[in-house]
C-alpha cells in the first residue's frame, strides 16, 4: 500500500473515511453497537474489543468481505458455529474477516492500525435447552397458529427451505437462511410470518451450527422424524396442524360484499395484485379478510383500498393481504381480489377508492337494491311526456330566437384560446388539435378554470423531450416505463 494512504487511513481515526458520504467505507469502524439481520449484536465498544484493537487467534473461519459490517453479518449467519467477536483487517482490498470462537472473550486486544475489532454481547453461553412443552401437545404461537411438539426430535431428511421473508434471504448460502428465536414459541411464530408457507420448525436452542437456531420447513415426512438429544446438540420441532389450513375457498366472481360498518367490495376471484401490502395476517374466510381491510389506516395515513384472500394458502400462513391502492390484475388460482368500492360508514377513501373493479380487474356487476319496481311504474309516462313537451317548448324559442338576432360569427362562440408558448413545437406539447398548434400554457389554463384538452401523448413519445413533457403536464416522469429509443430495443 502507497505510504501516502497509509497515511491517510492512520489520520483519519475511528470513522476512517475521508468521503463523509460513504458510511460503510473499507476501514469505517461502526461505533457502539451493531445489529446483523438475524438479530445478532456486536460492538466495538465492549470487553477489549475497539476499533484499530485486534484479538488474536481463537478463529473458526476466515474470508474476504468489503467492511466490516459485511463481516459482522457474515459471521453471523455462519452455520459452523455461534460467532462470539469478529477482527476485520483493512489493510488489503477487500479486507479479511476473522470470525472468532467463545475464547476471544479471554483474548487481550493488541492495537493495529489496520484492525477493527467487535464482540456479541446478546449470545448466551449456557441456554436452556429442555423442551417447554409436552411432547406431542398442540401449542399455539404468538399470532395463535397451533403446532404440534415433538420434543428431542428432528427431521434431517427434509431439506431447510429459506423464505422470501427471511432477512438473509439475498445472501443465504446453499439456500440456508436460519433465523434466530430465544424460544421454541419465537420459533413457531417466525414460522407463521414467513412466505411461502411454511409447515414445521426445527428449533436448536443450544445454537451449536450458529447464532441462526430456527430452521423451517415447507414439508413434514413423518418417516424422517428422528429422535436427537446428543448433549450440546438438542433439537425439538413444532409441526403447523392441518386445521390451520383448512379456509373457505369459496367465491362468486361478480358479485359484491358489505362489511358489517357499511364498505362495499367488489369480488374477482382468481385475481391476483401486486405486492402493495399495508399488512398481512392470517383469515379464516375471505369476508373476514375484507372486513379487516374496511376501516384501515396505516400509521402513515394509507387507507386499505381492498384485499387478496389466498385460500390455499401457498404463498404463507399469513393469507390476507391489505393493499394500499389498486394496481393490474393478474389471473391465480384461489386468490380473490376484493376492491373497496365505498367507503365504511362515516369513513373516507383514498382516491383510488370508490371506482368499481375497474379496468384493472375484472369488472364484477352490482347488485341492484333489493326493491320493488312496480311501485314506481306509474312514474315513467307523466316523466316521459313532460320531457318531450319541455323539450318542443324549448326547440320553438330558439327557432323564433335565430329569427330575430342574426348569428354571431362562430369565432365569438368558442372559449377563448389561452396565451400559446412562443417559438416552436419543442416548447410545448404537440398535440393534434389543429386550433393549439404550438401547445397549451397549462399553468394558465389552471389558474383560469379552463378545461384542458385531451393530450394525444402515445404518437409523440419518441419525438417529444419526455421530462419536459411530462413536468408540463403537472406529473412525474417514470422513466422505466418510457422507451430508451424508437428503434424498438429494450425497455
Amino acid at each position: 500500500m502507497p505510504e501516502s494512504a497509509q497515511t491517510e487511513i492512520v489520520a483519519n481515526g475511528p470513522y476512517c473515511s475521508s468521503d463523509p458520504l460513504s458510511k460503510r467505507a473499507l476501514n469505517d469502524c461502526p461505533p457502539g453497537n451493531y445489529t446483523t439481520p438475524i438479530g445478532q449484536v456486536f460492538s466495538t465498544s465492549f470487553g477489549n474489543a475497539g476499533c484499530r484493537k485486534d484479538l488474536s487467534y481463537s478463529d473458526f473461519d476466515v474470508t474476504q468481505q468489503a467492511n466490516m459490517s459485511d463481516c459482522m453479518d457474515y459471521c453471523s449467519s455462519s452455520q459452523k458455529e455461534v460467532a462470539y467477536g469478529i477482527a476485520f483487517q483493512f489493510f488489503d482490498n477487500p479486507g479479511v474477516c476473522y470470525c472468532k470462537t467463545s475464547n476471544v472473550t479471554n483474548t487481550e486486544a493488541i492495537d493495529n492500525s489496520y484492525v477493527h475489532s467487535a464482540l456479541a454481547v446478546n449470545v448466551n453461553a449456557s441456554p436452556n435447552d429442555s423442551c417447554p412443552y409436552a411432547n406431542t401437545s398442540i401449542q399455539n404461537a404468538a399470532d395463535g397458529s397451533p403446532y404440534r411438539i415433538l420434543c428431542d426430535q428432528d427431521m434431517i431428511l427434509v431439506s431447510d427451505m429459506c423464505p422470501l421473508t427471511s432477512p438473509t434471504h439475498s445472501t443465504a448460502t446453499s439456500g440456508l437462511c436460519p433465523t434466530h428465536a430465544n424460544s421454541l414459541q419465537g420459533c413457531m411464530t417466525q414460522c407463521s410470518a414467513a412466505h411461502p408457507l411454511c409447515k414445521a420448525v426445527v428449533y436448536a436452542p443450544d445454537m451449536d451450527k450458529g447464532y441462526g437456531n430456527c430452521y423451517f420447513k415447507n414439508e413434514v415426512d413423518q418417516s424422517s422424524i428422528q429422535t436427537w438429544n446428543n448433549p450440546g446438540d438438542i433439537k425439538h420441532m413444532a409441526i403447523l396442524q392441518q386445521s390451520a389450513l383448512n379456509a373457505n375457498t369459496s367465491c362468486t366472481n361478480g358479485t359484491t360484499y358489505t362489511s358489517s360498518n357499511g364498505a362495499g367490495f367488489a369480488i374477482s376471484c382468481n385475481q391476483n395484485q401486486p405486492p402493495n401490502d399495508l399488512v398481512q395476517f392470517h383469515m379464516q374466510n375471505m369476508s373476514a379478510c375484507a372486513d379487516a381491510c374496511a376501516t384501515y389506516t396505516n400509521s402513515s395515513g394509507l387507507k386499505c383500498t381492498g384485499v387478496v384472500f389466498d385460500s390455499s394458502m401457498e404463498d404463507g400462513y399469513e393469507n390476507c393481504y391489505l393493499k394500499s391502492s389498486v394496481g393490474t390484475s393478474f389471473p391465480i388460482n384461489d386468490r380473490h381480489w376484493l376492491q373497496k368500492t365505498k367507503a365504511a360508514n362515516g369513513g373516507t377513501t383514498n382516491s383510488s377508492e370508490g371506482d368499481a373493479a375497474g379496468a384493472n380487474a375484472t369488472s364484477p356487476a352490482p347488485i341492484p337494491p333489493q326493491s320493488s319496481s312496480s311501485s314506481k311504474a306509474w312514474i315513467a309516462g307523466p316523466v316521459v311526456g313532460g320531457f318531450a313537451g319541455i323539450v318542443a317548448i324549448a326547440g320553438l324559442l330558439y327557432w323564433l330566437r335565430r329569427r330575430w338576432h342574426p348569428t354571431q360569427s362562430a369565432a365569438y362562440n368558442r372559449a377563448p384560446i389561452p396565451p400559446m408558448y412562443p417559438g416552436n413545437a419543442s416548447q410545448g406539447w404537440p398535440i393534434d388539435q389543429n386550433t393549439y398548434k404550438y401547445g397549451l400554457n397549462h399553468q394558465y389554463m389552471a389558474q383560469s378554470g379552463i378545461a384542458q384538452p385531451v393530450v394525444q401523448q402515445q404518437q409523440y413519445v419518441a419525438e417529444a423531450d419526455g421530462e419536459r413533457a411530462v413536468q408540463e403536464l403537472g406529473g412525474t416522469a417514470v422513466h422505466a416505463e418510457m422507451p430508451e429509443s424508437n428503434d424498438g430495443g429494450s425497455k
